[in-house]
């Protein structure tokens, strides 16, 4: 096919057919005569006969027996040549390969020509035939004319190549499979990228030989973690998608980015501070609540539970300073409830339930102090209660882990390190099951008052293994020593042991986090730029003096092209350059929002 001509004169594919049934194989494009007669498959029964006879001469000339056949092509009915011919959309513009073709491929040389995106190899037809399964072995064995077209993009008969339309990244070390039946994967090569390489050649990542394998394993899995990592918090393609669209889906999303996302604002670096500051306030008085003389205060008023003694009573102040971060924490809840986009997803996260946990406590004390009557045994219950309620208020120091990166690592590394915390604390209670047994019959004769007991010796064994050593309870013989000196030891050995992991989960973590949120605030800015762009601009197609090809699509400020005072405005792209003028009446613009415009 004569590929000489420019790319936007070559049309629709035409597959010309016999009346015998038997497909020559030729696909050719047909050209346009004229700029304004385009044939297209559905134009082709009624395309003009003089195009017809400008394409079959073409298709004569440039189409190697072509001709031949068309002088032959007349039915009995009178039908013409065109009668036969049939109008089809293929994937590929070029030459089909018939049988009789590939075996004169075959007898002319005994290397295949591939070109792999721009990159010419060389290899011997059988090497292929190592692995016959895969694309290039298909396409080593096979002589269907068909299955080669789909084997590959295209073929130039002139050079006996065959047209792979993709990167050559990896095609290298895939010949040298093929070649010394060793696939190795080079370090720049993305793990992804060489998958996807490998699924299109028809391979398996399996016959990556050792020495690439375990670390192509590896790698693959970090890079599926960090996709799922990503994934996850990644931010919506568009605000739309996750709030909707109006007014109060706009509101929603900045009240959400106020509360949840302090890097995104001022107002929400603010408003995360405050947030803290009533923490920190909160855990003060908490401590303080426990001080004598500060916590509670002596009243003149009688307690029968007492013996007529003075009552003792909450400061009032401290009182005051909880019911005011009680309603700031409700107020914040609740604000971040409503503004969130998945009502679902925000009642399960672990945080959230941190706050209701740490917050619910002050409203039942309230409740059952309102409710029950005020004997002594009431009272009484009710206290203890509250007290225990009040215990539940120490919760409120995960609130900072919200705005701490660091907390949350810790506390991922926590519930990613769970196996290794698990096998930490089995090994543990082995040994202090192990050692507290020795330790009682080592003295249960000359110190039994200390070891009266295996369960009783638990303490003791525990405080040797962790090495914290209080000295409440020693062993005096000799061998009960002994026995502490290696159980101290086995402890340090144990412990220490996993220790190296969770950091290393600390660590990964870490990183991974300040990556993402890196990543993350460069994709929001891409966002909101594609965002600006979309609002703001509009493409215009513009026909210029000249042939139709000469069209171009070119992008102009909306405000631009909108304003009436302007007297001409000028359009360039990298080719042409237009100029519009109110002097010419019939220089318009049709735009439209979806970008689509004609002149």
């Amino acid at each position: 096919m004569d590929k000489s001509g420019p790319q936007n004169e070559l049309q629709n594919c035409l597959t010309y057919t016999s009346d015998s049934g038997n497909e020559f194989g030729r696909t050719v494009a047909s050209r346009a005569i004229k700029s304004e007669e385009i044939v297209s498959p559905e134009m082709a029964r009624h395309t003009p006969k003089s195009l017809k006879t400008k394409a079959t001469k073409w298709i004569a000339t440039h189409v190697p027996g072509r001709a031949h056949h068309h002088n032959h092509e007349h039915s009995d009915t009178g039908g013409t040549p065109w009668d036969t011919v049939h109008w089809s959309e293929h994937a590929h513009c070029a030459f089909h390969l018939t049988t009789s073709d590939l075996i004169d491929m075959r007898k002319r040389s005994s290397r295949a020509y591939l070109n792999v995106g721009g990159e010419h190899h060389e290899i011997m037809w059988k090497t292929l035939g190592n692995y016959p399964n895969s694309r290039l072995g298909r396409l080593s064995l096979s002589m269907d004319p068909l299955e080669i077209m789909q084997l590959c993009d295209d073929y130039s008969p002139q050079n006996n190549e065959f047209y792979f339309d993709r990167s050559a990244r990896s095609f290298s070390s895939i010949l040298g499979l093929y070649r010394t039946g060793h696939l190795h994967i080079l370090d720049e090569v993305c793990v992804m990228a060489f998958i996807e390489d490998l699924n299109y050649w028809g391979l398996n990542e399996c016959l990556l030989d050792a020495c690439c394998l375990t670390r192509f394993v590896q790698r693959k899995d970090r890079m599926e973690e960090d996709i799922k990592k990503t994934s996850s918090t990644a931010l919506p393609s568009t605000a739309s998608e996750k709030f909707g669209q109006g007014k109060c889906a706009e509101f929603q999303r900045r009240v959400w980015e106020v509360v949840e996302k302090p890097q995104t604002s001022t107002m929400a670096r603010v408003f995360a501070a405050v947030s803290i500051i009533f923490v920190m306030v909160s855990i003060v008085g908490l401590n303080l609540s426990t001080v004598p003389g500060i916590g509670e205060t002596a009243t003149n008023r009688s307690d029968p539970a007492a013996g007529g003694a003075g009552q003792w009573v909450r400061n009032p102040h401290l009182e005051a300073l909880e019911l005011i971060c009680t309603m700031w924490f409700t107020f914040e809840y609740l604000i971040r409830f409503a503004a969130c986009p998945n009502k679902q997803q925000f009642v399960k996260s672990f945080l959230n339930l941190i706050d209701l946990v740490a917050t619910l406590p002050y409203y039942v004390s309230k409740i059952l102090e309102a409710c029950v009557d005020f004997s002594v045994t009431s009272l009484g219950a009710v206290n203890e209660i509250v007290q225990v309620l009040q215990v539940l208020r120490v919760l409120r120091v995960f609130k900072l882990a919200r705005h701490s990166s660091s907390l949350q690592a810790l506390g991922h590394t926590f519930f990613k390190s769970y196996k290794e915390l698990g096998v930490l604390v089995l090994f543990v209670l082995i040994i202090v099951l192990v050692f507290s047994t020795l330790a009682y019959f080592a003295e249960r004769d000359g110190n039994r008052a200390t070891f009266s007991s295996i369960p009783a010796t638990f303490w003791w064994a525990t405080i040797t293994i962790t090495t914290v050593g209080y000295g409440d309870v020693t062993p005096q013989s000799p061998l009960g020593k002994f026995i502490g000196c290696i159980c101290s030891i086995c402890g340090v050995l144990v412990i220490a042991l996993p220790i190296p992991i969770i950091v290393n989960n600390f660590a990964e973590y870490y990183q991974d986090q300040a990556r993402l949120k890196k990543a993350a605030k460069r994709r929001e800015r891409m966002e909101k730029v594609l965002a600006f762009g979309q609002e703001n601009k509009f493409y215009a197609r513009i026909r210029g003096e000249g042939p139709p090809e000469l069209d171009a699509s070119v992008s102009m400020d909306k405000t631009i092209a909108e304003r009436s005072d302007k007297t001409s405005i000028s359009f360039t792209n990298p080719t042409l350059s237009f100029t519009l003028t109110d002097a010419n009446p019939d220089s318009k613009i049709y735009t439209d929002n979806d970008g689509g415009t004609n002149s």
